[in-house]
């Protein structure tokens, strides 16, 4: 109990499996975004601000700002420094 009120996952021993923790995978959800989506990512994770994540892609800054969003609902991650952080684990900064 007090390591999932610590934020950790807990799964009973019945449904636990051998081998990787499939559930703490950074790859969790990575084959559900688009390319252009881990374009955002990764530019983001650099730290660049939306203004220059657009510019440097040709798109505007509420396009940009849409597929953020997008990436926070599909990876189940509240922020941008959370998404930097997912960013580093896939390696793509």
């Amino acid at each position: 109990m007090e390591s999932v009120l610590k934020g950790n996952r807990y799964v009973t021993p019945h449904l636990a499996v051998d081998g990787p923790d499939e559930l703490n995978a950074p790859n969790r959800a990575s084959h559900l975004l688009s390319a252009r989506e881990r374009q955002i990512l990764q530019l983001t994770a650099e730290g660049r601000s939306r203004k220059e994540v657009a510019y440097a892609l040709g798109i505007s800054e509420k396009t940009v700002a849409f597929h953020k969003n997008n990436l926070k609902r599909k990876l189940g991650l509240p922020s941008t420094a959370q998404l930097t952080r997912y960013a580093l684990e896939l390696g793509l900064i």
